[in-house]
């Protein structure tokens, strides 16, 4: 293991400073600031192909999909549409950042609970292959909106699971889940 392994593949240490994607990362500091997010495009994509020939590999037919809460814009959504990622997006503005690359929806899961109806209005009307409900008592306003615009049956696409584990493990060996 090399010293930079935690870093993008493409990065060196180039006359003391650190070098990602070829580009000076003092340089980019000294021109736009701190903090700086830095994404290395080609770690990107073949950090996106391992994990869907990983996974295929295990589970044909997987879709794996980005959690856009943990940071999106267009460039990135860009990217992980070309390369097969699905989206998963918790609210209108991360919506809007799939459709402004020509997300495909099938792909986009929007998640969470308590959307405002507009929220709603916006994924149904762009189509978006699936609203995850994370609690029944928020299932029935989002399927009423849809049944009554005629984009769903309310009972065909209503599905609750709730699990329950069950660990046998000394106490003091027990976390949480």
């Amino acid at each position: 293991m090399t010293k930079l392994a935690t870093f993008p593949s493409a990065t060196k240490v180039v006359k003391g400073h650190l070098v990602i994607g070829g580009c000076d990362v003092v340089e980019l500091a000294a021109e736009f600031g701190t903090p700086l997010y830095l994404f290395d495009e080609a770690t990107l994509r073949h950090k996106c192909n391992e994990y869907i020939e990983e996974f295929n590999s295990r589970y044909p037919d997987t879709l794996v999909i980005y959690a856009a809460k943990a940071f999106i814009n267009r460039a990135l959504a860009q990217i992980f549409k070309e390369e097969g990622l699905g989206l998963d997006v918790v609210s209108g503005g991360e919506l809007s950042i799939a459709n402004s690359v020509a997300f495909p929806m099938d792909r986009v899961y929007f998640h969470g609970n308590n959307k405002a109806l507009g929220e709603l209005e916006l994924a149904m009307g762009w189509g978006v292959g699936h609203i995850v409900v994370d609690n029944p008592k928020y299932c029935p306003s989002s399927l009423d909106y849809a049944h009554a615009k005629r984009l769903c049956n309310p009972l065909a696409d209503c599905l609750f699971c709730q699990f329950s584990i069950q660990l046998d493990f000394p106490s003091r060996k027990r976390i949480g889940i």
